[in-house]
């Protein structure tokens, strides 16, 4: 049954074919999987995990044992990457073929996206040192939204009270488009992924197995395919005999979100997931989040919060910027800029703050400095180009050891 028209099954091969001339084999099978379950072609499903486990088996044995060598790894890649590209040519048949029967059926399958998963007005928590206050958003459908903010701003606060950990004083909270006011029913639909989560004391795929049936209502086989499929698309494979304490803190976090998607939750919360994650493995994660949520069926709902703001807002359409307990900035990322002035620019050099500020006021009067922790933020005139200032600095000799455009990131009004 096909939920996806033909320029989206197009878009889904050209992705396809495109991270496999790039080399990048595991998300390619990770996207495989994807597309099969949207086709619900159970056959292809089954061929995109034995690649997918195949791919994960052997760089579990090259990149983390060193048990097979360069050689083999690399013969053995080119096979399952051969093996896509049979299976790109069966899936393009298999999609041709469901066409003709859809059309035949006058059948449509187009979903609604913009249904609301969660309303939230005014919502206000007071502690004896702090207080949450007054916070509204608006979250829909197989969004993504970021929140953001630095430590004590009431980030995991809000998130408690949206998953019901935490009550508030104040301010109402409306789920699902007021489909039931039954809180248990609720509860049920919401996941809620804490930055240390609780020891499973099992071995993973064991947890994931006995959750299943007690979550859902699959018959044996049927649980042994979705906790097959999740343990793959998760990139989870290699683990999934370890146990708890074997594991680092971000494939913790992955088992996590596991167990949660196969509750098939409406929302799921993710607090703090990237702090365990090298940057190379944070944009993994954050890549998985945004196929997962944007091929969800039935439909889910992000919200995650994390320190690191450029990155979350990689992956974002909304952020919420949280600061002291209150709203600094919510919507869309391209409107955090939109009013401004300046480029803002996060520096950091050999010159403290004080020369560094003499020294750009000598190449432009109305460049502003102010430091903010380790790092100077630059204020830089429209009218001024960033690569200019920076050939300025160079030419004088200055070592920039990280500089980082933060014009168009909340980081700029935090």
């Amino acid at each position: 049954m096909i939920f996806i028209s033909s320029i989206e099954f197009q878009n889904r091969i050209d992705e396809l074919k495109k991270l496999l001339s790039v080399g990048n084999t595991n998300r390619a099978l990770k996207r495989l999987i994807d597309v099969t379950k949207e086709l619900s072609y159970r056959e292809g499903e089954l061929n995109a995990i034995s690649l997918s486990s195949r791919f994960q088996l052997l760089e579990g044995e090259y990149k983390i044992k060193g048990v097979v060598g360069f050689e083999t790894y690399s013969k053995e890649i080119n096979k399952i990457n051969d093996g896509i590209i049979l299976f790109l040519t069966e899936l393009e048949n298999f999609y041709a073929l469901e066409e003709k029967i859809k059309d035949k059926e006058g059948r449509n399958y187009e979903t609604d996206n913009d249904n609301s998963v969660l309303v939230g007005l005014n919502i206000t928590k007071r502690f004896e040192n702090f207080e949450l206050t007054n916070i509204n958003l608006e979250i829909k459908e197989r969004t993504i939204t970021g929140l953001v903010g630095e430590n004590g701003s009431g980030k995991t606060t809000l998130m408690k009270i949206i998953s019901g950990a935490l009550e508030s004083d104040d301010g109402e909270l409306n789920y699902f488009g007021n489909e039931t006011n039954n809180w248990f029913k609720i509860k049920q639909d919401i996941a809620y992924i804490s930055q240390v989560p609780p020891t499973w004391i099992m071995p993973l795929r064991d947890v994931l197995s006995y959750y299943c049936k007690i979550k859902s209502s699959l018959q044996s086989d049927e649980v042994a395919f979705e906790v097959e499929r999740i343990i793959n698309r998760l990139g989870l494979k290699f683990f999934e005999s370890h146990d708890w304490n074997s594991l680092s803190g971000g494939f913790k976090t992955r088992f996590e979100i596991a167990r949660a998607l196969i509750s098939k939750p409406k929302i799921m919360i993710l607090d703090e997931p990237l702090a365990h994650l090298d940057p190379n493995a944070q944009s993994i994660f954050l890549q998985d989040i945004r196929d997962i949520i944007s091929e969800s069926n039935p439909p889910m709902a992000v919200i995650i919060s994390s320190q690191h703001i450029q990155e979350i807002e990689t992956i974002a359409d909304e952020v919420l910027v949280l600061q002291n307990g209150r709203t600094r900035f919510y919507g869309k990322k391209e409107n955090i800029s939109k009013d401004y002035e300046f480029h803002e620019l996060e520096i950091l050099c050999d010159l403290d703050s004080k020369l560094l500020t003499s020294l750009l006021k000598g190449f432009h009067s109305e460049i502003d400095l102010i430091q903010k922790g380790m790092f100077n933020i630059l204020s830089i005139p429209l009218s001024v180009k960033v690569n200019d200032v920076l050939s300025f600095l160079i030419s004088k000799e200055v070592k920039i050891k990280f500089v980082k455009d933060i014009s168009e990131s909340s980081k700029r009004i935090l």
